[in-house]
């Protein structure tokens, strides 16, 4: 699961827009409906969580992407 979790977050975070966009686009995908303003806040601010923690430590991040056999890049790291 892992690794369609890691191709699905690549589609999500190669649209290339806003953190809040993005989490409004992987939940009309997953879920096949809009989500609530609640939940973008909720998710929005995990994604902005993550983000910061993979920014301090970019090796742990390098880790996560090596399981499995789809390979992406992490430019959004940088």
């Amino acid at each position: 699961f892992l690794e369609a979790a890691r191709v699905f977050g690549e589609r999500i975070v190669s649209t290339g827009k806003t953190t809040d966009e993005r989490v409004k686009l992987a939940v009309r995908l997953a879920l096949a409906r809009d989500p609530k303003p609640q939940e973008v806040k909720i998710l929005t601010d995990a994604a902005n969580r993550y983000l910061m923690a993979y920014r301090a430590n970019p090796s742990e991040a390098q880790e996560l992407v090596k399981v499995g056999l789809a390979l992406i890049k992490l430019p959004y790291l940088q």
